[in-house]
């Protein structure tokens, strides 16, 4: 699997008492092989409570209210969510250019398949889900705001289709969990049902894509993932402050450098850039996330909310 999305914490090894002074000669040298397993780590998960858990501290700070209060959980699972989402989306971008991968379709319906099953838990975790739910949530709220209306020659699909992409994915690899969600979205049983196949094609499709690329254990990418934050707007500074407090940009950078051979340096970067957009620039390598954009997200889930019974 090219996905380690599971949070996991390293805590290092206990080795127990003295070890017995009979012990045969060619016992196994258990230090010796704490520090080889310490060299040859596994690909660097994600701890979403922890970045859930920063940005709470921050946005409460920033904004006004209370970690501990609802409203102010929604909000930032809603921003963080998406945040997360379109990152990863554009990493999806990046990694088709830079380790050539081929697109069969729109590269954008590729990548928000990618980035959808990046942010799907392979193990229980309630943080995770939502904010992948409010990533549904995100793109519905989306077409509302836009009059349900994109145009036909657009790269990217409409709004209310990607919601129910990223829903489909979420059903496709948790009938259970999300069936409730999906009726509730008004999604038909039967496509519901299909959607486990169309997940299971997506998952196989980019891990076949992937493969190849992959770090075997020990090995280390030839390029590194470099993090920016540039000073935001004032009208930016509660999201801003949200984003890097909670190393959102680091833990995902991380996440895609500690599994793939990257031939070329590659930068993130969050700034206020004059309007409202997130991108992929060849020319640089660079991905980025403007604080306009992930404004709008908080308005979108502040009005979410108010409408909310």
């Amino acid at each position: 699997m090219f996905r380690t999305i599971c949070v996991a914490a390293f805590a290092g090894l206990a080795l127990g008492a003295a070890l017995a002074e009979d012990e045969p000669s060619d016992a196994p040298d258990i230090a010796v092989e704490a520090e080889e397993a310490q060299a040859a780590p596994e690909p660097a998960a994600v701890d979403f409570a922890y970045v859930q858990a920063a940005a709470l501290t921050a946005y409460a700070e920033a904004a006004g209210g209370s970690a501990d209060d609802q409203a102010v959980i929604d909000i930032v699972n809603y921003v963080a969510g998406m945040s997360i989402y379109v990152v990863y989306h554009e990493f999806g971008h990046a990694l088709i250019q830079e380790l050539e991968i081929p697109v069969i379709g729109t590269e954008e319906d590729s990548v928000d398949i990618f980035a959808a099953i990046y942010m799907i838990a392979e193990e229980d975790d309630p943080v995770l889900d939502a904010m992948i739910g409010s990533v549904v949530e995100a793109r519905f709220d989306q077409d509302a705001a836009a009059g349900g209306f994109v145009a036909g020659w657009d790269s990217h699909s409409g709004s209310e289709q990607r919601a129910y992409q990223v829903l489909c994915m979420l059903i496709g690899a948790d009938y259970d969990g999300w069936h409730q969600t999906a009726t509730e979205a008004e999604m038909p049983e039967q496509r519901q049902k299909d959607c486990k196949w169309e997940y299971a094609k997506a998952e196989k499709g980019w891990d076949a894509l992937l493969g190849g690329h992959e770090l075997e254990p020990g090995e280390l990418s030839p390029a590194e993932i470099t993090v920016e934050y540039d000073e935001p707007l004032p009208e930016h500074a509660a999201v801003a402050a949200m984003i890097e407090a909670a190393g959102l940009g680091e833990a995902i950078a991380q996440h895609i450098e500690s599994q793939f051979r990257l031939p070329n340096p590659i930068t993130l970067k969050f700034y206020s850039c004059g309007e409202m957009m997130a991108d992929w620039t060849p020319q640089t390598r660079t991905a980025r996330l403007c604080y306009e954009y992930v404004e709008f997200f908080r308005q979108n889930a502040l009005k979410h909310q108010a409408a909310t019974p």
